[in-house]
């Protein structure tokens, strides 16, 4: 492999001097006298890889500078392809990862969030991958987890100890469904949906603590689950990280969203559908989705479902809180 990475790496004004594996076929370390960087390989389809990079030559060209920016090859190229996989070479950017534990943390990574939607409007890829297109796509999306969750709970009688407690809370859950899909029924979520995908942007889509780098400043790396899809997704998405690091204590929350209203304003109805995609049960649908679809039958899912249900009770209360919150 090493030679392999080697080949690619002659394609780039650097001289390699040492390689570090840091994720297994996917992401390495090179240490070189023109300093430390980051090669990271792509195994998605090429339109699907496409619509990455291009998100994030978007936010070059935008003046945006705070992530990891892609380093052209030496012919100008923004990858390298080599039999499936395309690579692209960045800066490591140094810092340690967030905590969303503490408060101030949670504050800087909220306004450079909204910082960095800002940068994002207007990205419209000519050719866009149609599975990072969500523009839209939330009530039926939610329609969809609905009726998983019924299979998942007629997929098997109880054999143990997950399945018991999966069937047995899963109608509670599926409640839950019932009221953000309500939720999002009487909010603007369509309009805004449709306002958003005549401008144009994009939601990094996956905001968890060790994505963001601080050092002098606040940085996102990681865009593999980039989509196309309203702010409020990645808003939402980030607010249910803090909420759940902060066991349902809703100021770290409440101070986030503060903090970003300040950068970015909410429009009249978000915070509404910010309500609904909050109070959607994502994390209990992936544990059936694990178990009874994929197969994963790891202590790993086992624990993360009694987490999941040992919270519900303060999950419950927060989100309660927060719809009369604002």
């Amino acid at each position: 492999m090493e030679n392999c990475l080697t080949k690619i790496l002659y394609n780039y004004p650097i001289h390699a001097r040492q390689i570090l594996t840091l994720k297994s076929q996917r992401v390495w370390e090179i240490q070189c006298p023109e300093g430390v960087f980051i090669l990271k390989a792509l195994s998605f389809p090429n339109q699907e890889t496409n619509f990455i990079i291009g998100a994030m030559s978007h936010l070059s060209d935008s003046g945006f500078q705070n992530f990891n920016q892609i380093i052209p090859t030496i012919s100008g190229e923004k990858t390298v392809i080599d039999e499936e996989n395309h690579y692209f070479l960045t800066k490591k950017i140094s810092g340690k990862e967030s905590n969303f534990r503490d408060i101030e943390k949670v504050k800087a990574c909220t306004q450079f969030l909204a910082s960095f939607h800002r940068a994002a409007v207007s990205y419209k890829p000519e050719n866009p991958y149609p599975g990072r297109v969500k523009w839209g796509n939330w009530p039926l999306m939610i329609d969809e987890k609905t009726a998983d969750l019924k299979a998942f709970t007629r997929a098997t009688p109880a054999k143990d100890g997950f399945d018991w407690a999966y069937q047995r809370f899963a109608p509670y859950f599926a409640q839950e469904m019932a009221q953000a899909q309500e939720q999002l029924k009487t909010s603007p979520y369509q309009s805004i949906s449709q306002e958003e995908e005549k401008h144009g942007g994009f939601c990094h889509h996956d905001l968890a603590h060790h994505n963001f780098v601080i050092g002098s400043e606040v940085n996102i790396i990681d865009f593999d689950y980039t989509i196309a899809d309203i702010r409020c997704h990645d808003l939402a998405n980030f607010l249910n990280k803090v909420l759940k690091a902060n066991h349902w204590s809703l100021e770290p929350a409440l101070s986030a969203l503060t903090a970003y209203d300040k950068i970015n304003p909410l429009k009249p109805g978000e915070p509404s559908i910010l309500k609904a995609m909050l109070r959607f049960p994502q994390d209990f649908w992936q544990c059936g989705l694990a178990r009874y679809r994929e197969g994963n039958f790891t202590p790993h899912n086992e624990k993360k479902l009694r987490h999941i249900l040992k919270q519900r009770s303060l999950r419950f209360q927060a989100l309660t809180k927060l719809d009369k919150s604002f």
